[in-house]
C-alpha cells in the first residue's frame, strides 16, 4: 500500500546538519497494522509527517500503492510524492490518507457532528455527511454526543471524535500518533480494540507509540532509535 525508499530528513542546529530520519525502508501492505515504538525524540513523527504527504524528505521517496483508474480506463498502481504536485498530494491524503495526530486536535467550537463532517467541506465525498457522521459516531461508540461540544467530553471520548473524523473519507490508510498518551488504561485498551475492528475492515494501520503492549497488538512492529528504523527484538 505503502513504501518508503531511503527516506531521509535533515535539520539543522547550530549551523550543523543532523539526520532525524535517516535511511528509512519499509512498507506497510493492505490490512495490516503496523506499530513503530520509540524514545521521544527518535524522528517517529518527522516519520508520519513524510509518509502522510505533510512533510517533504531531505532525500529519498514514497509511493502509494493504489488501485485506480485513469481517464482511458486503464488501472495504474503505484504514485510516487516526489512526482506528485502540491494538489495532487493533497488530494492524495484526502481521499486516501487518515492521519490522528497527538493531542487532542478537535474544534471546541464544533459540535462533535461538525467535527467529524469536517472533511466533507474540503472534499466533498459523501452526499449526506452528517449521515455518515452518525454512522462513525456509532462505530465509535458515541453517538449520544453528536450535539456535545469538545468541552463537555473526557479525553477519550474526544479521542474517539478524531478517530471518527480520520475514517470520514474511508481512508487506505490510518496513520495514530501516540494515539493513547494521555488516556487511562480502560480507555486506551477501547482504542486498541477499535483500531483492530478497523483492520479487521480493510484499512490498513500505521501507528506510533510508546507503549510496548499496545504495540503488541501490531502484525509487524519496529523500533527507532536516533533516526534508524529496525525490526522489534521481540517481533
Amino acid at each position: 500500500m505503502i513504501e518508503a525508499i531511503v527516506l531521509k530528513k535533515e535539520y539543522k542546529r547550530g549551523g550543523e546538519a543532523f539526520p532525524a530520519v535517516n535511511g528509512v525502508s519499509f512498507h506497510i501492505g493492505r490490512g495490516e497494522f503496523v506499530c513503530i515504538t520509540g524514545r521521544s525524540g527518535s524522528g517517529k513523527s518527522t516519520l508520519l509527517n513524510m509518509l502522510a504527504g505533510m512533510m517533504s524528505p531531505t532525500s529519498g521517496d514514497i509511493v502509494f500503492h493504489d488501485r485506480r483508474y485513469s481517464p482511458d480506463g486503464m488501472v495504474t498502481e503505484g504514485r510516487k510524492y516526489s512526482s506528485m504536485t502540491d494538489r495532487e498530494l493533497s488530494a492524495l491524503r484526502s481521499a486516501k490518507i487518515g492521519y490522528i495526530m497527538q493531542g487532542m486536535c478537535v474544534f471546541s467550537n464544533f459540535t462533535v457532528l461538525q467535527n467529524v463532517s469536517l472533511p466533507h467541506f474540503f472534499n466533498k465525498f459523501h452526499s449526506d455527511p452528517e449521515g455518515r457522521a452518525r454512522f462513525l459516531l456509532e462505530q465509535v461508540g458515541i453517538p449520544h454526543l453528536a450535539r456535545q461540544y469538545p468541552t463537555s467530553l473526557s479525553g477519550g471520548e474526544i479521542r474517539r471524535v478524531s478517530v471518527a473524523r480520520a475514517l470520514f473519507n474511508s481512508p487506505e490508510l490510518l496513520i495514530a500518533d501516540e494515539p493513547t498518551s494521555d488516556l487511562d488504561g480502560e480507555t486506551a485498551s477501547g482504542i486498541m480494540n477499535l483500531f483492530e475492528s478497523i483492520v479487521n475492515q480493510g484499512t490498513s494501520i500505521l501507528m506510533v507509540t510508546h507503549n510496548r503492549e499496545e504495540a503488541s497488538h501490531g502484525s509487524r512492529r519496529y523500533e527507532m532509535n536516533s533516526g534508524v528504523l529496525e525490526s522489534a527484538r521481540d517481533a
